[in-house]
């Protein structure tokens, strides 16, 4: 999950729920840089990520620095309050982020290298983490490419995953004992070419997305759906869609190799 910029009140809701039900696998969450985190955040977190007891869950922080701007293109630092007390302003900035790759078998001291993180530029290094070279793109987007990163380091063949928001979620059981009635068979979807010889469980390829409520709030009654469907595809794709129910990109669940 993203969660960057929380009091402490957000962690222990989402933590200590899940924790409640029974859950005793990894929480994986992207959070504040250690010099922007709110009080008391890094000492519960760390406190989690040391815990290596089979009955218990254990949280794995990695704590991004994320290069942020407004709209507008004001730099949104910790000490400028550009981001209502977070740097990607709760991931609505426009951001990049260096180091998140790297350049593999790098051993050439070269200190005119700007395509390198100023941390290791002019040493001699195995690995060297690479400036973001492109464009600021919003958080909301960006963090799917944490997320795909982050499940690489799992299993393909038993692992389950689930993405879901911190702020707002707290858990009344297990996730991962979740299982749609309504669902149909996978039988027949369209696998990616390297997928199909890989797999002879449709169980192993299953991704669960979620619906937000249609009578609440539809593509055409949501601000920002229907803003971003416009911008993206134009005025005549949004009409076509607008009274569908809005699928929640926030929250998706499935096996590691969906």
């Amino acid at each position: 999950a993203f969660a960057e910029g929380y009091d402490l009140n957000v962690y222990v809701t989402f933590i200590e729920s899940l924790k409640n039900t029974g859950y005793t696998g990894d929480v994986v969450l992207s959070v504040s840089h250690i010099d922007g985190m709110k009080r008391d955040v890094q000492e519960y977190l760390k406190w989690y990520s040391s815990q290596d007891k089979d009955d218990s869950l254990r949280v794995v922080s990695y704590a991004l620095e994320w290069e942020c701007y407004k709209k507008s293109g004001v730099r949104i630092l910790p000490t400028n309050n550009e981001g209502r007390g977070s740097t990607t302003n709760h991931g609505f900035s426009d951001c990049k982020i260096d180091g998140l790759y790297s350049d593999v078998g790098v051993r050439k001291k070269d200190n005119s290298n700007n395509n390198t993180h100023p941390s290791i530029r002019g040493k001699a290094a195995a690995v060297v983490a690479a400036m973001d070279p492109r464009e600021a793109r919003p958080v909301a987007t960006a963090r799917y490419e944490l997320y795909w990163i982050w499940s690489r380091q799992y299993h393909p063949d038993d692992s389950s995953i689930l993405i879901v928001d911190v702020r707002d979620t707290y858990f009344q059981s297990n996730p991962f004992d979740f299982r749609s009635s309504s669902s149909p068979a996978l039988g027949t979807v369209h696998l990616p070419a390297n997928q199909q010889q890989q797999s002879n469980n449709e169980e192993e390829c299953r991704l669960d997305l979620f619906e937000e409520n249609y009578e609440a709030v539809n593509i055409a009654k949501s601000q920002y759906n229907s803003r971003w469907i416009k911008v993206a595809y134009g005025q005549k794709a949004l009409k076509e869609v607008s009274s569908k129910p809005v699928i929640c990109s926030g929250s998706s669940m499935g096996s590691q190799r969906a």
